[in-house]
């Protein structure tokens, strides 16, 4: 694995859909991943699988947020 960040686009039935920037996707169990995980968590990749990244989920929230302010901006 790379140093690439993946979000959590969904959970089903104890699979969490991965989606990285590059637009891969990746299925993997929900066992698999970091205590607390959930969608719209990032994750970077690690030597032990996936390591949350919670600075990151705020950051995009935030540029999203802003983004979605501009265009509604009245």
């Amino acid at each position: 694995m790379d140093d690439a960040i993946y979000v959590i686009d969904r959970i089903e039935e104890g699979i969490a859909v991965l989606v990285c920037d590059s637009g891969e996707k990746m299925e993997v169990p929900l066992s698999g991943l970091p205590s607390g995980a959930h969608e719209g968590s990032c994750l970077r990749s690690c030597e032990h699988g996936f390591a949350l990244d919670e600075g990151e989920e705020v950051a995009r929230k935030r540029r999203i947020e802003r983004k979605l302010n501009a265009l509604f901006v009245d």
